[in-house]
This record gives structure tokens, C-alpha cells and sequence, in this order.
């Protein structure tokens, strides 16, 4: 299946399952078994479209417009809460108004966590079909060579997380055994630059690019816990 296949069936399941959602949040159907106890009547409902959903994502052919499609679906629901909160929500009854301010920060971090499943599964497929010479180089069980740990350090050291008042072969000596590779690694690849007073890592691009696909994945986890954070 070709890349404009893939795409066109994970707009097509995402239609499926916004539209879905769109049904089992509609008024009429919160409202429809009024003689229930609403909340267990609805998560009848909700759980197991959250397991059957899961499921079909998942049975997307991993690509990286699937992340997109859940962006897009998130600053939508994201929307709607903010809706909610003003009262420009055009919800009539408050059994309904009740149900979507509980359930759909629930489905927002239900897709929160299937993209950030998705993005590490494109990370690992990435790794693994990357350069081979690149990934020989590597000691550390997260699939980076040397220079791209280098270039990482080197970060750390510019932000301020870790102290840059340390020479390389110190630096070399003390994360070495931490990161998984040896002191050569760090040392040979990890120079200090006097004119622009930084560091630097030695990488090839392949390294890089390695790297930034990690550091993204970090920085949507980061994000997800800190909207998780702010709901609590």
C-alpha cells in the first residue's frame, strides 16, 4: 500500500470515529435512557468505543499522518471544552452539558496517550531501518551513536542542566557508564567552542536526525503529562 493509500485510509478511519463520537455525545443519545443512572449508562457506552478505537488506530499502517489526524481531532475537542467553559456550547439540557465536561477530557488524554504510543512505534521502525554503520556505532540501548550522545550532552550542558563548568574528559568519565557507551565516545565527540562559548557535539547528520526524532518524542510526553497535570 503506497503512501497516498495509507493516508486516504487514515482520514477515512478517522472520519469513521469522529463521527462516532459526535453520535455517542449527542444529546439524544445521552438523554435517550433518562430511567438510567446517566453516568453509568453513558460509560456502557464509552469504554468500549475507547477499546474498539484503540484497536482500530492501531490497525492503521504506521504512518506519521495518523499523528496528524489525532492533532487535528484533539484542538477540536480542545475547542469544545473550551466552549463549555464559556457556556457557547449550544447544549440544551445540563445532563448533556455534565456528560461532556467529564467525558471528553477523558477522550482527549485517551488519544494523548495512543499518540504518544504511535510516535514511539515510528521512532523504533525509524532506528531500525536507519544507517547500519550508524547504529553499529552504538552501545547505549536507545539506538544512539555516539555523536548524536554528544550532541545531547552538549545541549545540556548549553541549558544549564547540567553544569558546563566541567571539562569534557570529566564529563566523559562521570555519564560514560550512565549513557551507555564508553569514555572515548563522549570525549573524542564533546568539544567546547571559546569564540561562541558553547559546546558542541560532533555528529553526522543521520546522528541528528536520530536525535531529534528522540527529543521529539520526549517533548510530546512532556506535554501530555503537563496537560495531564493541569486537569488534576
Amino acid at each position: 500500500m503506497d503512501r497516498a493509500q495509507v493516508v486516504s485510509q487514515t482520514i477515512a478511519t478517522f472520519s469513521t470515529l469522529r463521527d462516532q463520537v459526535a453520535n455517542l455525545f449527542s444529546e439524544e443519545s445521552v438523554l435517550s435512557q433518562s430511567e438510567l443512572m446517566i453516568e453509568e449508562y453513558f460509560e456502557a457506552k464509552f469504554n468500549p468505543f475507547l477499546r474498539k478505537a484503540k484497536v482500530t488506530i492501531e490497525s492503521i499502517p504506521l504512518n506519521d499522518y495518523t499523528v496528524v489526524a489525532i492533532d487535528l481531532w484533539l484542538k477540536n475537542l480542545k475547542s469544545s471544552i473550551d466552549h463549555l467553559e464559556t457556556g457557547d456550547h449550544g447544549l440544551r439540557h445540563a445532563e448533556s452539558v455534565y456528560i461532556h465536561q467529564k467525558y471528553l477530557p477523558r477522550l482527549i488524554s485517551f488519544l494523548e496517550n495512543v499518540k504518544l504510543e504511535i510516535l514511539e512505534r515510528i521512532f523504533k521502525t525509524q532506528e531500525h531501518d536507519s544507517n547500519p554503520e550508524v547504529v553499529s556505532t552504538n552501545t547505549n540501548h536507545k539506538g544512539l551513536a555516539p555523536g548524536a550522545l554528544s550532541s545531547l550532552i552538549a545541549q545540556l550542558l548549553n541549558f544549564g542542566v547540567i553544569r558546563n563548568d566541567l571539562s569534557p574528559d570529566v564529563l566523559a568519565k562521570v555519564l560514560a557508564p550512565i549513557v551507555g557507551c564508553t569514555t572515548d565516545d563522549i570525549a573524542l565527540n564533546l568539544t567546547y567552542d571559546r569564540v561562541n562559548h558553547r559546546f558542541t557535539g560532533k555528529a553526522t547528520a543521520p546522528e541528528l536526525a536520530s536525535l531529534a526524532k528522540l527529543m521529539r518524542s520526549i517533548a510530546a510526553r512532556i506535554e501530555n503529562q503537563q496537560h495531564a497535570a493541569g486537569r488534576e
